[in-house]
């Protein structure tokens, strides 16, 4: 990885400066507020790493490394899977039970996301593949018992400049229109959204599973997919990826912040987004532990509270990026 030392416009520093100075360790508990300023910050607190002004523009590579601070990379990626529904359709995931979430403990860990849409809506090859199974999963397990994507279309991929296969699941379906050794072309109608097996309510599950066609193998879709601009404004986004974990490499479950700084210090945007529950996978290319799709271009703040204090970074998203990085946290 290539390192660079640029500083940061005087502005963004200054501004830094004044609403993060470093404040004198205690002893006293944290609050649950990770920004509350008599928060203790942590034992080895740093000051934020300096954001490159311009990064490189993305080659064909798929995820290849752009530059590199300390703290994080900004990588480009091919996106190699198309969405597998188009509009008019709603082609956005649906947000209060991502992958890897729980909903706060009341649900199963999620192993795929959904696309909530009325029972009909087409359903569509994410690449070119072969089709493996197309039909009523209730004498099969492909997830945790029979019967649980009731109408099921599976393909098997195998995209460019990669060895190992990538698998991708349609659940829930209210019809099947193709059928099992079928070649299909990425975008091609495969079936139609219902509410078969246990879905409650029409959507669209979709799993993508790396290397391997079972339930553990299963990684987040959304880091395949090119994220889509804001829907009010049109504005292009980018995405953010990590990994928060302890010291001895092991998965952390924490209370995550992330804040869009603007240059005036006013506020930019807060996002909670929940952490992978235990049993859920990360992707080869990042082993994250959480993800946010959709942000929009700027610098931002991530804050979370570990063994009684404060631990926080700096990073950059650009649009149709990706931003990377690993929060190590020590007592």
């Amino acid at each position: 990885m290539k390192m660079v030392s640029l500083q940061y416009p005087f502005l963004f520093a200054f501004t830094m400066l004044i609403l993060y100075a470093c404040a004198p360790v205690s002893d006293s508990p944290a609050s649950n507020n990770p920004f509350d300023t008599n928060t203790p910050l942590p034992l080895a607190y740093e000051s934020p790493t300096p954001i490159p002004s311009s990064i490189p523009k993305p080659t064909s590579a798929p995820n290849q490394e752009l530059e590199c601070q300390p703290d994080f990379c900004i990588r480009t990626s091919n996106f190699s899977l198309a969405r597998p529904i188009l509009p008019p359709g709603n082609n956005r995931s649906e947000a209060q039970y991502p992958f890897g979430g729980t909903q706060g403990g009341a649900r199963d860990i999620h192993h795929g996301i959904e696309f909530n849409n009325p029972i009909g809506t087409p359903v569509h090859a994410a690449a070119d593949g072969e089709v493996i199974f197309a039909s009523s999963d209730d004498s099969e397990i492909f997830g945790p018992y029979a019967g649980y994507y009731g109408n099921l279309v599976i393909i098997e991929h195998h995209l460019p400049g990669e060895v190992e296969p990538l698998f991708t699941h349609y659940g829930h379906l209210s019809e099947v229109s193709v059928v099992a050794g079928e070649h299909v072309q990425r975008g091609e109608m495969i079936g139609a959204v219902g509410k078969t097996g246990v879905a409650i309510g029409s959507h669209l599950h979709f799993e993508v599973r790396e290397y391997h066609n079972d339930y553990a193998s299963a990684v987040n879709p959304e880091l395949y997919f090119a994220p889509l601009p804001e829907p009010s404004s049109g504005t292009p986004t980018g995405i953010l990826v990590g990994r928060i974990e302890s010291e001895q490499g092991e998965p952390l479950s924490v209370a995550l912040t992330v804040q869009r700084i603007t240059s005036d210090s006013s506020e930019g945007g807060i996002w909670y987004p929940e952490l992978y529950g235990n049993g859920a996978k990360g992707s080869a290319t990042f082993d994250e532990n959480f993800m946010l799709a959709g942000l929009p271009e700027g610098h931002y703040r991530l804050a979370f509270i570990a063994y009684n204090r404060v631990f926080e970074r700096f990073v950059q998203v650009l649009p149709g990026r990706i931003t990377n990085l690993v929060i190590t946290a020590k007592p």
